[in-house]
């Protein structure tokens, strides 16, 4: 399904069908994705939250080094969760 949006189209934190989306990938494949940590997620219960941030990570992990710039004004999306 080509729904011509583009990954800027997208809000700042992804779920599971937009990666589907996104990344032309079956829902089995997201969730193998998710649960083995290679696109890092954040979970809020039973559900999947991606920042986009993450996902571009994965896309080009090349560019890992350059979102060390951006460092400081990450929010940690992890506080104010169940620990």
């Amino acid at each position: 399904m080509n729904t011509g949006k583009q990954l800027s189209d997208y809000e700042e934190v992804l779920l599971p069908k937009d990666i589907m989306e996104i990344l032309h990938i079956s829902r089995s494949t997201v969730y193998k994705l998710l649960d083995t940590g290679e696109i890092k997620s954040i979970r809020v219960g039973n559900a999947y939250r991606i920042p986009k941030r993450n996902l571009t990570a994965f896309m080009f992990p090349e560019s890992k080094d350059l979102s060390s710039a951006s460092e400081s004004t990450r929010i940690d999306m992890k506080k104010g969760g169940s620990e």
